[in-house]
């Protein structure tokens, strides 16, 4: 089995969440789990140090701040992942950091796949979307999400509090 660790921009050393998710990978490598992480970025500067973290480079997309660059982001993000899953084994684990609550995402998690997909969650998403002013974001999440958590093989909630509130919507 190979756990196939997926996460944006995950590369910078600087940043809490980016320490954590190398340390996540680090330590599973070191107990013997047979791991590779695979950093999606846009930006060249974050390339990502450690040889078990890959970095893969999506051309084309800068900085975003308008809702249309970060869905034209988003979609080619969903395109990479569905790259690593058409890659993947049987007995391979794709571990997602980020939820795309996309149509795109959804079709690509109900067709079939050889492997199991986990998605951890981080956060109550709908009340962190409106706190930071996403209400596009709820939109989509109200239109795709809970299909998308009952097409996935698992999630993990960071926190008992999350796991229970995405229970409840699945």
């Amino acid at each position: 089995m190979r756990v196939k660790y997926i996460c944006l921009c995950c590369g910078d050393k600087k940043s809490g969440v980016n320490k954590k998710i190398l340390s996540q990978i680090k330590h599973l490598a070191r107990i013997g789990v047979d791991i590779a992480g695979y950093s999606l970025c846009e930006y060249r500067e974050f390339d990502a140090p450690q040889s078990y973290v890959t970095h893969v480079h999506i051309p084309g997309i800068q900085k975003t701040s308008t809702i249309i660059q970060k869905l034209k982001r988003d979609y080619l993000y969903i395109e990479n992942i569905n790259v690593i899953i058409n890659s993947s084994r049987e007995d391979d684990v794709i571990y997602l950091r980020h939820r795309f609550p996309f149509f795109k995402f959804l079709r690509l998690l109900q067709r079939s796949r050889s492997c199991k997909v986990v998605l951890e969650f981080q956060t109550i998403d709908s009340i962190e979307a409106r706190l930071l002013g996403l209400y596009w974001y709820i939109i989509l999440d109200r239109l795709y999400g809970k299909a998308i958590r009952r097409s996935v093989d698992a999630f993990v909630g960071v926190t008992d509090e999350i796991t229970q509130y995405q229970l409840s919507r699945t």
